[in-house]
């Protein structure tokens, strides 16, 4: 398997300097002693964590989305379902304004 060399610590061979071998360090503990451990995570074990990730939020997004439609099903029956979707949607509205603003100061400091 190939893996890109330019995101981990690696030594280099100039085609122009035959023999000569550059160090390219990928992380900060090998830039300061080349023969020290490295810390670089290979891509390849970043693909599967980031794959790993999606599979567990799939899986969250799917189990809300269960609980989501329970909840509709169980208030779609009752006299008053559109005063209490009326209500769930004044909710959303106000967390969603608040979400919005936290995110706009966390991307402020």
């Amino acid at each position: 398997m190939l893996i890109n060399t330019a995101l981990i610590c690696h030594w280099w061979e100039p085609s122009d300097r035959p023999g000569d071998k550059l160090f390219v360090p990928g992380c900060w503990p090998r830039l300061y002693d080349p023969e020290g451990p490295c810390e670089c995570t290979p891509a390849v074990a970043e693909i599967a964590e980031m794959r790993r990730e999606r599979r567990e939020l799939t899986r969250e997004r799917d189990r809300l989305q269960r609980q989501y439609s329970a909840l509709l099903a169980a208030v779609s029956g009752r006299p008053d379902s559109a005063e209490i979707h009326e209500k769930a949607a004044q909710y959303f509205r106000i967390t969603q304004d608040v979400a919005e603003q936290n995110e706009r100061e966390r991307g402020e400091s």
